[in-house]
């Protein structure tokens, strides 16, 4: 497993091949999910002006308690060139500019001051939040709701973003159904022929984490059919190709012959981990000169799901421009005792707190990498280690590692 990773690091490295376009700041263009292709600097300070944190009276400190005359009144929004005198008030509303020599704002509902004010209470600094030239949101940040916020409040009205990179998928297989779409709300397929369930994941895997997905189809288990099918996707514009099925040893697993065929370079086409054993990764540098890279997933729904989230995806966001591209890390207790198997096994589970503490609860009991079931609550990759005589099991209570890969 780490050679693996190893090779694919040295393979992809870490410069970034997507394209960079200009968005404008507004609502209406959608910015959420972008990458960004530059930092974004304040143009101007927050607040750009000294001003009141609440509603109500700005007072000269020095002049301590007691009455005062009310001589002014402005709203948010508003400036005013009125400069206060001593034993007087402007009465003002939160976020409204100070002008003059105020240094106080006081909250009060009357104009008698009971308590003696302190010099700057009540008063946020200009650059209070933040300096002009600060970096607000740096490269390679891929955009929330609240990024979108401070870049507004930065005064920039366009940006640099990443262009989404496009990632071809298909699925092989003469076992796989078709849906016609012309049979109502229910399709189901003939016997001996199954939906296949990998395409719409690995197409909604690559929406969720800000790729642009561009389908391949269904190709049959011949092998004219894969290379025809394969050399079209290597003398496309996109750098990544993702197929599943056809990586096992039966009779109908073509795809390694055909990479080979098709000149490609297999780095690794086994990898000591569960699920996911057949994975392969290819390279290949097209007519054009363009450097293609192949990830061949198993056909196993739930074996494809999890070398897209452990191998793919974190290596493909490294030339999307993502600054962060692993999986975040965690570590938990396991709520049961597990037995360990030979290889390292990434088990399907939902994180829970018991008792203020972390616990991994194994999504469902059957773990088969067929069974797609396993995966629906799945929010985290638990990593076991491999069996060793001195550690057969994961005893209930053990701390283990877990990769997060969903809402937690």
């Amino acid at each position: 497993m780490a050679e693996a990773l190893e090779t694919l690091a040295i393979e992809i490295g870490d410069s970034v091949t997507a394209e960079v376009e200009s968005l404008n700041v507004a609502i209406g263009d959608h910015l959420i999910d972008r990458v960004l292709a530059e930092d974004v600097v304040a143009e101007q300070a927050m607040p750009a002006f000294r001003a009141s944190i609440k509603d109500g009276y700005a007072v000269i400190a020095s002049d301590g308690a007691g009455p005062r005359k009310v001589v002014s009144v402005t709203t948010a929004g508003a400036t005013s060139s009125y400069v206060l005198q001593p034993d007087a008030v402007v009465m003002r509303e939160y976020t409204e500019p100070l002008p003059g020599q105020e240094d106080r704002g006081e909250h009060e509902t009357d104009v008698v001051i009971k308590v003696a004010p302190k010099i700057g209470q009540d008063i946020r600094s200009a650059g209070a939040d933040f300096h002009e030239g600060a970096v607000l949101v740096p490269k390679g940040t891929q955009l929330l709701p609240q990024h979108i916020g401070l870049i507004e409040s930065s005064c920039r009205r366009v940006i640099k973003v990443y262009s989404k990179i496009g990632v071809v998928f298909m699925s092989t297989g003469n076992e796989l159904y078709r849906p016609t779409g012309t049979s109502g709300d229910v399709e189901k397929p003939a016997l001996g022929l199954i939906h296949d369930s990998n395409r719409p994941q690995i197409y909604n895997q690559l929406l969720k984490h800000g790729f642009k997905g561009v389908d391949y189809g269904i190709v049959p288990d011949d092998k004219e059919s894969l290379q025809n099918r394969l050399k079209e996707a290597i003398e496309s514009d996109h750098q990544f190709i993702i197929t599943t099925g056809g990586v096992s040893m039966g009779e109908k697993d073509h795809i390694k012959g055909v990479l080979t065929a098709l000149g490609c370079k297999i780095h690794f086409g086994r990898v000591a981990m569960k699920p996911g054993m057949p994975t392969t990764f290819a390279t290949v540098t097209n007519s054009k000169g363009l450097k293609k890279y192949f990830f061949s997933l198993p056909g196993n729904p739930v074996s494809a799901y999890v070398c897209m989230e452990v191998f793919a995806v974190p290596f493909m966001k490294k030339k999307a421009g993502f600054g962060k591209t692993e999986l975040t890390r965690i570590i938990v207790k396991m709520e049961d005792e597990v037995k360990l198997d030979e290889r390292l096994e990434y088990r399907r589970a939902v994180l829970i707190v018991q008792d203020g503490r972390l616990y991994a609860r194994t999504t469902h009991p059957n773990q088969m990498s067929s069974a797609l079931i396993n995966i629906r609550d799945c929010n985290i990759l638990v990593e076991l280690p491999g069996r060793t005589d001195k550690k057969p099991v994961i005893a209930a209570g053990d701390d283990v590692n877990a990769l997060v890969v969903g809402p937690i």
